[in-house]
């Protein structure tokens, strides 16, 4: 009861702070908040594959970056909420085609699939005209949501807060699901759970889908809050990201790579308006999580639990 106490409080408290942040915030501090949003919902959505069915993906800026690149197409011909959803639908189809063939590999093999998948595309559009080369598509409209125009830096956190607000929600129903758990059993004791009926392929295959697809609307929300995509949408960076926020986090937590992100992007950007050399710096600190806390933050609160319970 406690704990249900606890989860309902702060989410009264974040979605009165989401109202509330256009009034106090300025553009720019604004843009940094949206900036840490999308990043949680990438994390979760990567997390869900690496710290829950434990698969080894690499290669999930390909679905990031086809969300991004939807939405740089199509701005200016599709509303932001249709154009949000088919940039989700394109990222799970083309999952759904990539976890075809790459499932029939295991370990690092399908690790090094992903990650080709993803070099495959950042490739593709450094050569593709129509992707715009190395300048990417600049300008991306945000286009109006029942007449109110999303130009505004305080419209666009609504729906980007919202947005990423249900993508939580969805994939914390899908983490609470019968088919969350069963990709935990997959995780823990693949060998048992294939004994048991389970058809474990289709299983990862449905993770790595639903994915793709959050990868998708992430991507596609990034695309709308910078106003511009370029290949590095799609760079293996851009897959290593959602990795480190959730060993910050903990990969073994739902919470955990929400927590990271906001640790990584904040570390970022406090370390980028310091020095040049600031990815050094970025680095130190991610080892320091690597080697002090395996587990990641949220592992404190365990230990403290544990302690206080003794």
């Amino acid at each position: 009861m406690r704990a249900r106490a606890l989860a309902t409080l702060a989410l009264a408290a974040a979605i009165v702070a989401a109202l509330l942040l256009p009034r106090l915030a300025s553009g720019a501090q604004l843009f940094f908040w949206e900036t840490v949003l999308v990043q949680m919902l990438y994390a979760l959505s990567v997390n869900l594959l690496i710290g829950h069915a434990g698969i080894p993906s690499f290669g999930q800026a390909a679905f990031f970056g086809v969300g991004a690149y939807a939405v740089g197409l199509a701005s200016a011909l599709v509303p932001p909420p249709l154009l949000l959803l088919a940039a989700m639908l394109l990222a799970a189809l083309l999952a759904l085609a990539v976890g075809a063939v790459a499932l029939r590999t295991h370990g690092i093999a399908f690790a090094m699939v992903t990650l080709a998948v993803g070099q495959a595309l950042y490739t593709a559009s450094l050569h593709i005209p129509a992707l715009g080369g190395d300048n990417g598509l600049a300008g991306i409209d945000r286009g109006s949501l029942f007449a109110i125009g999303l130009g505004g830096a305080a419209a666009f956190w609504y729906l980007c807060a919202a947005c990423v607000g249900l993508g939580i929600l969805a994939l914390w129903t899908v983490h609470a699901s019968p088919f969350g758990n069963l990709l935990r059993a997959l995780r823990d004791d693949p060998l048992r759970t294939r004994f048991l009926g389970i058809d474990v392929r289709a299983y990862r295959l449905g993770a790595f889908v639903v994915a793709g697809a959050f990868g998708g609307l992430a991507g596609g929300l990034f695309a709308y809050a910078n106003q511009i995509v370029t290949p590095d949408a799609l760079a293996w960076v851009r897959s290593g990201d959602p990795i480190i926020m959730a060993l910050i986090g903990g990969m073994s937590t739902f919470w955990g790579p929400m927590l990271g992100a906001f640790v990584y992007v904040w570390v970022t950007h406090a370390f980028s308006e310091l020095t040049p050399a600031w990815i050094l710096y970025v680095g130190i600190v991610f080892l320091f999580f690597v080697i002090v806390l395996p587990k990641g933050l949220l592992s404190l609160l365990s230990v403290r639990r544990q302690r206080s319970g003794s």
